[in-house]
This record gives structure tokens, C-alpha cells and sequence, in this order.
């Protein structure tokens, strides 16, 4: 119950910038950490090519990447 009236007490100005900021926060958060999940998952991906059956496919993969980029 206090916390509901240390909203009402506050400038709209004041929560606004408080939202804004969160959000920001947020947003910067949750790109950091999935660049952060794929660079993880791409180095696993590189690592899993040990693995023959796997890595056979993901060989195929980078080449057709590969192959795409060149055209």
C-alpha cells in the first residue's frame, strides 16, 4: 500500500522519466544479453564441427553461407 502512494505522490514529470529510464535500462539489458546468448552460441556452433555427424552439417551450412555472400 505505500508503494501505490509514493506513485500518486510523484510529478508525472517525475514518473515519466522514471518509466523512460527503466525501459531504456531495459531495452539496452535485454540486446546486451542476447548478443552476449548468440556469440556463446556461435562459438559452441564452431566447436561442435569436432562432432562428425554435426559438424558435417554445420560445415554445410557456413559453405552455403559462404556461397550466398559471394553472388
Amino acid at each position: 500500500m505505500r508503494n501505490q502512494k509514493l506513485y500518486i505522490d510523484k510529478p508525472k514529470r517525475k514518473l515519466f522519466a522514471d518509466a523512460f529510464v527503466a525501459g531504456v535500462g531495459w531495452g539496452i539489458g535485454t540486446i546486451l544479453g542476447a548478443a552476449l546468448l548468440f556469440a556463446l552460441l556461435g562459438i559452441l556452433v564452431t566447436r561442435v564441427q569436432a562432432i562428425p555427424f554435426v559438424g558435417e552439417f554445420v560445415y554445410n551450412v557456413i559453405v552455403e553461407v559462404q556461397e550466398l555472400q559471394g553472388k
